[in-house]
C-alpha cells in the first residue's frame, strides 16, 4: 500500500465498522502496509509473532492513522 488506489480503498474500508483489513505480507519498508504490520506485530505475544511458522492472533489497531491520498488519483477514479 505505497501508492495507487490501495490507499483510497484502505481509507474507504478501514473507517467502516465491521470491515476487516487482511494483510497478506509485511509490505516494503516505509509503506502503509509495513506500518500496519508493525503496529499489529507489536501487540502479539512473543510465542505468537509472525514468522517461524506462526501467524499471530487477530487484533484490532484502535488508533488514528493519517493516510495521504492524492487528489489527482481520486479525480480520475470518480
Amino acid at each position: 500500500m505505497s501508492h495507487g488506489p490501495s490507499r483510497w480503498l484502505f481509507t474507504a474500508m478501514a473507517g467502516m465498522e465491521g470491515n476487516v483489513i487482511l494483510l497478506t505480507s509485511r509490505g516494503e519498508e516505509g509503506t502503509l502496509a509495513r506500518n500496519l504490520f508493525e503496529d499489529w506485530q507489536s501487540f502479539q505475544a512473543e510465542d505468537r509473532k509472525y514468522g517461524a511458522g506462526r501467524v499471530g492472533a487477530i487484533g484490532k489497531i484502535d488508533q488514528r492513522i493519517d493516510v495521504e491520498v492524492s487528489q489527482s488519483l481520486m479525480a480520475r477514479e470518480l
